[in-house]
């Protein structure tokens, strides 16, 4: 087999590893999981889709040098809008000493901000990576300082800094040294893994776990901790993200640009939909034309944003959910009300439902936490909906912000407050494809929903839609 043949082999194979790895299980935060690459994987692998986020390395495996296929993985790294990083590879300096070390630190630095300004690529923190195979003398605090030296370089050009090694690693290196800030932590088990090292328990440097590495697959594939993703728009350039083509006509729905006040959408399966605003305003908009009835009797909190998100009974009329669980009917012009909803979860005094979606039948259906629990209910009479499988989960992290299930009840998206759609499945139904809309680096998204010819859109806090497309 020729080279180039073996690299078409290599990058089907590490694609194939990737979406096992991937799939194995959910990852701990909204982010899905990344991809990090750089000079061993040049020239010319293709590797796939980026994934969630992806760090690409600005060197050729030590300091001062260039990895040759920057460009190339930096283009495929950004240019589907997700977070692109930026990592460089540190070692020890020709000179003894540690001001010595400290300036070749800081000229590493210098040297990867000059390639990343000629290929005019940028991202807000640079991470440094710090290994025992990287030609590390045996003075520790002349290791240290070399670090230092690039760490306060960075800080003076206005850019944040985190640590890429493990525990074992740094203390062999730099000893004791804990110059702090986000690090990013290998050696994991896998996903088994993901929450242990996202805390304390394996952190080094004095840092705090912002990144997981798990094992290569054969590709380095990466899971966001908590931290990383309060800190996600502070580590990652996040291209601007253009929305997916609208191949669907939306005219006549709200929106209040600038003001966070969307909280959920509903279509409705013959045509059109409904978008409800923070104190429980119904707002029927049309899509290709066709447009829902008026409601004509629906709560109201006037002033106080309570509604979370609503459901469309196919009869006419619907239920919003409020931020405590309570389920609410409504009617249309033209329909009687519907049934009050007989079993639910209920949270009085706080505010953590996010979402509702109803089976196709409308009797019964799921009430979303920001969690990314879901609590089944139903109406007098009718039989509780089956158990989900696949759906995410953050324990106490609220970031879950909606939820839709397709018109013929097999499964679902969660949406989380980034743009992320998580499917699952519903009974022994299947769940639907991926799919990927516009990502946000602020957390901004309110809903999701799925019109009648499959399209999948997500809300942002302004009214405004995005389309999502299948990945790949």
């Amino acid at each position: 087999m020729d080279v180039e043949n073996i690299r078409r082999w290599i990058a089907v194979v590490a694609a194939s590893f990737l979406l096992a790895a991937v799939a194995a299980a959910p990852p701990a935060g909204a982010t899905s999981p990344g991809l990090d690459i750089s000079w061993p994987q040049c020239p010319g692998l293709a590797v796939g889709a980026a994934g969630g986020f992806s760090v690409v390395g600005l060197t050729n495996g030590l300091a001062y040098t260039d990895n040759p296929c920057l460009a190339t993985e930096w283009r495929w790294a950004s240019s589907t809008g997700t977070p692109a990083g930026l990592y460089l590879v540190l070692n020890s300096g020709p000179f003894g000493g540690t001001d010595a070390a400290y300036a070749y630190g800081a000229g590493a630095i210098d040297h990867a901000l000059a390639t990343m300004a000629s290929t005019s690529i940028t991202a807000p923190l640079i991470w440094l990576d710090v290994e025992t195979g990287k030609f590390w003398s045996a003075d520790q605090a002349a290791n240290a300082a070399v670090v230092h030296g690039a760490i306060d370089r960075l800080h003076a050009r206005g850019l944040g800094a985190g640590i890429y090694s493990t525990a074992y690693q740094w203390a062999v290196i730099a000893g004791a040294d804990r110059p702090g800030g986000p690090i990013w932590v290998a050696g994991t088990p896998g996903y088994a893994g993901v929450q242990s090292y996202c805390s304390s328990a394996h952190a080094f440097a004095g840092g705090q776990p912002w990144i997981v590495q798990l094992p290569p697959s054969p590709l380095d594939v990466d899971v966001l901790c908590p931290a990383g993703e309060a800190g996600l728009g502070s580590m990652f350039h996040v291209g601007p993200s253009v929305d997916p083509p609208m191949t669907l006509a939306i005219s006549g729905a709200p929106y209040w640009r600038g003001w966070d006040i969307a909280r959920g959408v509903a279509f409705a399966a013959g045509g059109g939909g409904v978008e409800v605003d923070g104190y429980g305003g119904l707002h029927p908009f049309s899509t290709g034309g066709a447009r829902p009835a008026n409601v004509t009797s629906a709560p109201y909190w006037k002033g106080w944003d309570i509604a979370r998100g609503l459901a469309l009974v196919p009869t006419g009329g619907g239920y919003v959910v409020d931020g405590w669980g309570g389920l609410h009917p409504f009617a249309q012009a033209g329909t009687t009300m519907p049934p009050p909803v007989a079993t639910s979860v209920y949270w009085p005094g706080w505010d953590v439902a996010r979402g509702v979606a109803l089976m196709p039948d409308g009797r019964s259906g799921y009430v979303l936490d920001g969690w990314g629990g879901l609590h089944p209910f139903a109406t007098a009479g009718a039989s509780m909906p089956p158990n989900v499988h696949g759906a995410p989960y953050w324990p106490g992290w609220d970031i879950a912000r909606g939820i839709t299930i397709l018109a013929d009840g097999s499964g679902g998206y969660i949406v989380d407050a980034r743009g992320g759609l998580h499917p699952f499945s519903i009974g022994t139904g299947r769940a639907p494809p991926a799919v990927q809309g516009r990502y946000w680096a602020a957390a901004l998204v309110r809903g999701a929903g799925v019109v009648a010819d499959g399209t999948v859109l997500t809300l942002d806090g302004w009214g405004g839609f995005h389309t999502a497309l299948p990945v790949n």
